[in-house]
């Protein structure tokens, strides 16, 4: 058998590997986060951390494939958002997460999201995960379904 350094470092941060678990709703539960973790995952993104109503449809939407490829109709990122999770939920989330991800040396990345205008409301929610447990923070940045139609004439 072949011994092989598969780490990545980023910054102070040292991933065992490079693969790293993000799956919405997937990450939205500890025994399938624990089943990613036992898989040999690197890092894991925990379902994303707000106060948006659990009800509210949020259209999530990235301009980068519409940019790079000049396809109006097309964008490998845009999905129908999937309800986040309330602080307190995520708070637990973390909390049972973390002890397995210690136990396998992972990396634990926390989402948030807020509208992107409430930079009082990003800041607590990147402080309650932090205190959760989230080695990192992932700002989940978001358009809303309104200015799709923007995006794509800027882009196209």
């Amino acid at each position: 058998m072949v011994d092989v350094d598969l780490s990545v470092k980023i910054g102070k941060l040292i991933f065992k590997n490079p693969v790293v678990m993000s799956g919405g709703d997937a990450t939205a539960r500890e025994d399938l986060a624990e089943k990613a973790i036992k898989a040999g995952a690197g890092a894991i993104i925990l379902k994303t951390t707000s106060r948006i109503p659990e009800n509210w449809i949020v259209y999530r939407a990235s301009p980068g494939f519409l940019d790079k490829y000049r396809e109006p109709g097309s964008s490998l990122n845009f999905s129908p958002g999937m309800g986040d999770l309330p602080p307190e939920r995520a708070i637990s989330l973390i909390k049972n997460v973390r002890k397995i991800a210690d136990q396998y040396e992972i990396i634990l990345v926390s989402s948030v999201s807020s509208e992107l205008e409430n930079a009082e409301e990003w800041a607590e929610l990147g402080r309650i995960v932090c205190e959760s447990g989230a080695d990192v923070v992932e700002a989940d940045i978001w358009i809303p379904w309104t200015k799709i139609e923007e995006i794509r004439k800027a882009y196209v």
